[in-house]
């Protein structure tokens, strides 16, 4: 079982010449019945016979997915939500020797799909809706910083100076209250420059995509002061909340600020691609991406969770289109419909290096689907 991979990972598993069957099993928390996932998996795997792709499907290579429904109700049945957790995705190929699972902790919508690479347009959908954020709480003698990743929080400091309290409530060695004051002014600064430190090589390591500052409003403002630009540069909400306060407690607060992040964080993405447009380093609309895409130019796709658009793909050279064409014009071979072609420029986009973010809801003045360029494209 492979734990939390990136998004490119899951091309790893593409087989070379049979179909590849993914699984989206996910239960309904507001329903946590195994039974009622089951039944809308062996509903969706009824439709999924009926439909054209399956059809057309050589006999062996139906009989590879037959028994990749098998495999997946089987786990379905009996292995998962063992560890607790909300959704497993499984990607199973028979004829090729393929079986891989993942699991989450956030609800997906259980889903099948059976065609020539993995299904992974929910979960790129899943790994920008929980970006990997940092949420840093600081007091004068105490710290902690964690990270928020795909539903999941991971605590990667904490710290509490307690010589802080000797100085202020024991004196220091009988020097008069001014120099008690300034030295234990020094140590705040010193602490404030630990943790801005701890913070921007976090960042460097993690790659966050914002920060989230808690604290009390004056702490906070003296703190800002040490931290370095670029940290500063990702801090998208800041929240007053007591450092001592229970942790369920901060998590519900930084529930409320992630959300307000989340929609900066999308605002300003768009805002950048549209500002790189002049300069022909971003395109918007669905044939400016394909275009891109087959010159390996783009950075990052970025597109909305309900932009869909049907289309045709070769499976020899990798060509796409939106144009209904029965031959590829690049090779001749046959080519294939999909119901979604932003799917295979996921995988396009992917394998070329590049970086995909969905964004949660449609943007004003974005047509559901852009990129930003590593290069002009003519």
């Amino acid at each position: 079982m492979t734990q939390y991979p990136s998004l490119k990972k899951f091309l790893d598993i593409t087989p070379q010449s049979y179909p590849i069957t993914t699984a989206y099993i996910s239960v309904d928390i507001r329903q946590p019945s195994r039974q009622n996932y089951i039944t809308e998996l062996k509903k969706l795997i009824q439709y999924k016979k009926r439909k054209s792709y399956f059809r057309e499907l050589s006999q062996i290579e139906r009989e590879s997915v037959l028994e990749d429904f098998d495999k997946i109700l089987k786990y379905a049945k009996e292995d998962f939500n063992i560890n607790g957790k909300l959704t497993s995705v499984c990607f199973s190929s028979s004829a090729e020797g393929i079986w891989e699972t993942v699991n989450f902790n956030i609800p997906f919508r259980t889903d099948i799909e059976v065609q020539p690479y993995p299904y992974i347009r929910l979960l790129a959908g899943i790994y920008s809706g929980h970006r990997n954020y940092a949420v840093l709480l600081i007091d004068r003698n105490k710290a902690r910083i964690f990270e928020s990743r795909l539903g999941e929080n991971i605590e990667h400091f904490h710290i509490r100076e307690n010589s802080y309290e000797k100085i202020k409530y024991g004196g220091y060695y009988g020097r008069d209250e001014r120099s008690v004051e300034r030295n234990i002014r020094n140590m705040v600064i010193q602490h404030y420059k630990r943790v801005a430190d701890e913070i921007f090589n976090l960042n460097r390591k993690r790659d966050f995509s914002w920060i989230i500052i808690g604290g009390r409003r004056e702490i906070m403002n003296e703190f800002r002061r040490y931290l370095h630009e670029f940290v500063i540069g990702k801090i998208l909400g800041e929240m007053e909340v007591d450092p001592d306060a229970h942790i369920n407690d901060v998590l519900d607060r930084v529930k409320e600020t992630e959300n307000v992040a989340r929609k900066k964080f999308e605002e300003e993405l768009v805002r950048s691609m549209k500002g790189k447009l002049h300069d022909n380093l971003a395109v918007e609309g669905l044939h400016g991406v394909i275009t891109a895409s087959r010159k390996r130019a783009v950075k990052t796709l970025i597109f909305t969770e309900s932009f869909v658009q049907k289309g045709v793909f070769c499976k020899k050279c990798d060509y796409l289109s939106i144009e209904r064409q029965d031959n590829c014009p690049v090779c001749g071979v046959k080519l294939y419909k999909t119901n979604d072609i932003v799917e295979l420029l996921l995988h396009r986009v992917l394998r070329n290096g590049g970086d995909v973010e969905v964004l949660d809801s449609d943007t004003r003045d974005f047509p559901g689907i852009g990129a930003i360029l590593h290069f002009p494209v003519a």
